[in-house]
């Protein structure tokens, strides 16, 4: 089974449009996967707000690209 990007779809400038916008993306994950995530937003050029819950309380962290 082969796959082909299509002609129309270009990933390098929607990849740049994500590094221009800068957007904050909201990232629920569990612990274990939070900090990998993380990380892949923020190479990409979306800074990730990770949310976590805790005893039943949802702690929000901003990850600051900076």
């Amino acid at each position: 089974m082969s796959h082909t990007i299509s002609p129309s779809i270009d990933p390098a400038s929607h990849l740049s449009r994500v590094r221009e916008r800068a957007p904050l993306v909201h990232n629920i994950t569990n612990l274990v996967a939070m900090n990998t995530m993380a990380n892949v937003l923020l190479a990409i050029g979306a800074p990730p707000a990770d949310g976590v819950a805790l005893r039943g309380r949802l702690r929000l962290e901003i990850t600051d690209a900076t």
